[in-house]
């Protein structure tokens, strides 16, 4: 029960990753809110590129509970769009959902993770936040401006003497509903990314959300108290 008794927050926690990591969490004894745009039971509602959302949740069910431990900045979106037809609008969605959304949260919920005796902040990155690819330049801008914030954001509070940290765990091709949408009709695709991933060839398999999960629960537990601004990648070597 390497979680017991801390009470954590996931966005986009409907599916994939995002439910990958409210179940291990429970499952290691955490307190979890569950939020998602999507309607689902158990869910609570929140569009994270909505600043006031953010506030509401925050006074109306984690301020209650006295302290928020961990934090999991998971939403996101995705999508194909080439740098030629790459529209503001689309590019703005992106930041608002990858960056923007990470920023406003964060502020919303800082006196309460302040008010826990340490508190740990995980961002879910991407390995294009390292090594960008041409298909997806919004995308990959995003995540890396949501690195380098998650990055400040650790040596901000650290400057300030608090024990709040956080970091980045960057999941390769991961087996979600959203990579499935993205390569629908594309075995060679698939193949593609199986190929990159160094692991993939000898598992047979590329990451599982279980496998991001896995990572996620290290860096909110107090394991790793003396980690703070890292990149986890969690991609079967597809970075080295």
């Amino acid at each position: 029960m390497r979680l017991s008794g801390k009470v954590a927050l996931v966005t986009g926690a409907a599916g994939g990753i995002g439910a990958a990591i409210v179940a291990r969490f429970r499952a290691e004894g955490a307190h979890v809110l569950a939020t998602d745009r999507a309607e689902a039971p158990g869910i609570l509602p929140l569009d994270v590129t909505d600043a006031a959302q953010w506030q509401a949740l925050a006074a109306q069910h984690v301020a209650p509970l006295g302290r928020l431990d961990i934090l999991v900045h998971n939403a996101g979106i995705s999508g194909f769009t080439p740098f030629a037809e790459l529209q503001p609008e689309r590019w703005q969605a992106f930041l608002d959902v990858h960056a923007t959304a990470v920023l406003t949260g964060t502020q919303a919920l800082r006196p309460l993770l302040e008010a826990a005796p340490s508190a740990a902040i995980v961002a879910i990155g991407s390995t294009l936040a390292l090594r960008p690819a041409a298909p997806l330049p919004a995308y990959a801008a995003a995540k890396a401006a949501q690195r380098n914030l998650v990055k400040a954001i650790a040596l901000d509070f650290a400057a300030r003497g608090l024990p709040v940290r956080a970091n980045l765990v960057h999941p390769g091709s991961t087996e979600t509903p959203m990579m499935a949408a993205n390569l629908a009709g594309d075995p060679e695709g698939r193949a593609r990314r199986m190929a990159a991933h160094p692991l993939a060839r000898a598992l047979g398999r590329l990451v599982a959300p279980e496998d991001v999960a896995n990572a996620v629960l290290f860096l909110a537990s107090d394991e790793s108290r003396f980690v703070t601004g890292i990149d986890l990648p969690v991609d079967g070597g597809a970075t080295i």
